[in-house]
């Protein structure tokens, strides 16, 4: 029997055929997943800012939030809406996101806390988890 030959019978197989059909239910199940591509954050920074602006303009609740690395995450996480040629669109599920990290960066900015080294709005909101510097992270604005 060939590879090729031992791949597909591997396919075909029923245990392969229920792991296949729980890890599509699981996926389906993912309310927040990243949407970087293959690239990751290279070379986003021109696109996004593009995509940040077009963002506000249609939200313009948005432009309260000044943290780049706010920004850097909803774009992350955003879909492309195929309508638009790609523009971000805003789901029901990161406007509740963004809301909470536009509030937290205007009470970090009224108490003082907004400029203190390691504390940022994602740290605040989501905790430790998303507030460290990923490999590979990039600042959206400078």
């Amino acid at each position: 029997m060939t590879h090729w030959d031992e791949f597909v019978a591997r396919c075909v197989s029923e245990e392969f055929q229920l792991r296949s059909a729980k890890a599509k239910a699981s996926a389906r199940n993912n309310k927040n997943p990243s949407r970087l591509g293959r690239t990751g954050l290279a070379d986003r920074e021109d696109t996004w800012r593009g995509e940040w602006d077009q963002l506000v303009l249609q939200h313009p609740w948005l432009s309260v939030i000044q943290n780049d690395r706010s920004k850097t995450y909803a774009l992350a996480h955003l879909p492309k809406d195929k309508t638009t040629l790609g523009a971000r669109k805003l789901t029901e599920y990161m406007e509740g996101t963004l809301r909470q990290l536009a509030e937290k960066e205007q009470k970090m900015l009224e108490d003082g806390t907004y400029h203190t080294v390691g504390r940022d709005p994602i740290t605040q909101v989501f905790g430790k988890e998303h507030g460290g510097r990923t490999r590979g992270w990039l600042p959206l604005l400078e």
